[in-house]
């Protein structure tokens, strides 16, 4: 009887409570979950060639086998890791908002920069999809066409379910969260505008990746505000705004959208933890659940987690004062991320088993070296590549005007590395404050460089978009250098020494952020209606990789990259007395790994360029040609 009195009584205890509902929860996905029995044999039936969602479903299983386990630990040790503090009521802010003549201004002016550069965005977002967004379309969000069991001839649209977005990992362009609000988003606009399943809208796609660039604009100045710097905070926004980085992966319908925002979520929340020195749930219950978002929707976070996660412990455990509120702030945050861990866990365990399959066998070589260094430091700090690229070239006939893409200048080239030290300095700045934040911005830069190392160490492929992340600190350091860097100087002091910085910034942007404004990421889109409007019922094929993301536009085409599938298509469109119309992009990639088919697309006897599409990369630019 004691006993049960006992346990009665430790129930009350609010940690114990969460605990048994997440247990409950666990032992519901196992109980009525996927039947694992069922899934093995299919493993067991086709060992090489796994059906995702056999995968899929033993994942499920064992993540909440596992985290119930877990979950039972917790529950015997609840008087260990919950205990309170010496003195709850004790909230003492280390770090005190600063008030002046700016701060009445200050939501104001970050409205400003959200819409600003929610206009920014826009040309770009409601322009044609690019490869990688095009995958995740067919693969995971939207649906795709395919031949008729019944009558080969005809396609019909197969839509995909919340099941196979959530879940479907054979490759790790899907980059779930966004998938699954991007999947919301287009169900949403079909319901609004009474579409047909198969229609697409380009910026109902990207309405999600819109919203979360917004909400980082929005952070980027409440993270400053909350260190005592609103007018940092406005400039950082303004920065944010029209950085063409954030601009074009503001826009990307995947998980790059969600790297800045999850970022600068961590770093306030890990920032209102510090102020109140651990004493406010709320501020955990946040914290936890940012870390989990971030590394669902981009894994290659964990360095970045892991890293914020120490230098956030080795802040609280100075600001206590006791041995006892040590313990207890120190078991706070690793509880806080053990919960991170195990809603990760039985979110995305179900794609790591399928990742084992396929992880280290990419032919991807894109390894970190000095030149990939350079250009994700220009991208971070100007928007555009390191290398000068050429201007796209008007085609023959019936082209398009030229437009100068995505590109780097001698000039941008010129102010990258002034800009750079000004960034790294104002950084540096940050740490003249009293408060401790200033250690969780370096912790950034730390966790980026030290990725960077390993990837190279690991020989793992590489991108500069992998370190996204970079651009809150280089922007931060920017704006610290723009406004609050020169202490109690007037205005006009301050406007004459945040001139040059600013106007350096705009300038050395500026090709970029053109280009972005001006093109789409790729031309597939405009393609589709141009190949739709030619008299009669041409054949259309497609070269190399631009024959996985077309269908998306324009369904019906054949897939070519040899030159007898080529040589195949040109036979069939003599003997059906058609025109026969070939798409070709990623002009350098395919020379470099496919270049054999190029011996009939290059020989002016068999085709003839029509027709240029350029988009914002030189490797973007499309080609259509028209046999002879």
């Amino acid at each position: 009887m004691q006993a049960v009195l006992t346990f009665l009584s430790s129930i009350r205890n609010r940690p114990v409570w969460i605990v048994a509902a997440l247990a409950i929860i666990e032992v519901g996905i196992l109980l009525l979950g996927p039947d694992v029995k069922e899934a093995r044999a299919k493993i067991a039936a086709k060992p090489g060639d796994v059906p995702w969602e056999a995968d899929a479903d033993l994942g499920l299983h064992l993540a909440a086998l596992l985290n119930v386990g877990i979950l039972v630990v917790l529950a015997l040790t609840t008087r260990w890791w919950a205990r309170g503090f010496s003195d709850q009521s004790q909230t003492s802010k280390e770090v005190k908002l600063v008030t002046n003549p700016m701060a009445a201004w200050f939501w104001p002016l970050v409205l400003v920069a959200v819409v600003m550069g929610t206009a920014l965005r826009l040309p770009l977002a409601s322009r044609s999809l690019w490869w990688d967004e095009c995958w995740v379309i067919r693969q995971c969000s939207h649906g795709s066409w395919k031949a008729d069991k019944k009558n080969p001839e005809e396609q019909i649209f197969s839509p995909t379910s919340w099941k196979r977005c959530a879940f479907y990992y054979q490759k790790p362009t899907n980059h779930v969260p966004m998938s699954l609000a991007q999947k919301a988003s287009l169900d949403t606009w079909r319901k609004l505008t009474g579409s047909e399943p198969h229609e697409m809208s380009d910026l109902a796609a990207r309405v999600p990746a819109l919203l979360f660039s917004a909400a980082a604009v929005a952070l980027m100045a409440a993270l400053l505000r909350q260190w005592g710097r609103p007018g940092v905070g406005v400039v950082a926004a303004w920065i944010l705004a029209l950085h063409p980085w954030h601009i074009r992966y503001g826009v990307d319908a995947r998980g790059y959208a969600l790297v800045v925002p999850l970022c600068l979520s961590a770093l306030l929340a890990s920032s209102c933890i510090i102020e109140t020195r651990g004493r406010k749930l709320r501020y955990w219950v946040w914290l936890g659940l940012n870390q989990f978002l971030w590394l669902w929707a981009f894994p290659h976070a964990l360095l970045d987690v892991g890293i914020m996660f120490g230098m956030l412990g080795w802040i609280l455990f100075r600001q206590q004062t006791t041995a006892a509120d040590r313990w207890a702030v120190i078991a706070r945050l690793m509880i806080t991320h053990l919960f991170a861990a195990m809603l990760l866990l039985q979110a995305f365990l179900p794609n790591f088993m399928q990742a084992k399959r396929w992880a280290g066998q990419e032919a991807d070589t894109h390894y970190f070296d000095q030149t990939l260094l350079l250009e994700t430091l220009s991208q971070a700090v100007t928007g555009s590549p390191w290398e000068i690229a050429e201007t796209s070239s008007a085609s023959e006939t019936e082209s398009t005007p030229s437009a100068k893409s995505l590109s780097g200048t001698a000039f941008t080239r010129l102010l990258l590395f002034p800009l750079l030290a000004v960034s790294f300095f104002g950084l540096w700045a940050v740490s003249f404050d009293r408060g401790s934040h200033h250690w969780l911005i370096y912790g950034i830069v730390l966790s980026t460089s030290a990725f960077m190392l390993l990837t190279r160490i690991a020989e793992a492929y590489f991108y500069p978009r992998f370190a996204m992340v970079l651009l809150v600190p280089v922007v931060i350091g920017m704006a610290m250098c723009c406004r609050d860097l020169w202490g109690r100087s007037s205005a006009l002091q301050r406007t004459l020494a945040a001139g040059p910085v600013l106007a350096a910034f705009l300038l050395a942007s500026q090709p970029a952020r053109s280009a972005l404004l001006s093109l789409p990421y790729t031309g597939y889109r405009d393609i589709a209606e141009y190949l739709r409007a030619q008299p009669g019922d041409p054949r259309v094929a497609c070269f190399g990789l631009g024959r996985e993301a077309l269908p998306v536009y324009y369904p019906k085409f054949t897939g070519v990259v040899t030159p007898a599938e080529i040589q195949a298509e040109l036979d069939l469109a003599r003997a059906e007395k058609r025109d026969l119309f070939l798409v070709q992009g990623y002009d350098s990639f395919h020379r470099s790994f496919v270049p054999d088919g190029f011996k009939l697309i290059d020989d002016p006897s068999l085709f003839k360029k029509v027709r240029d599409f350029p988009g914002i990369e030189n490797q973007f630019l499309f080609h259509v040609f028209k046999a002879q």
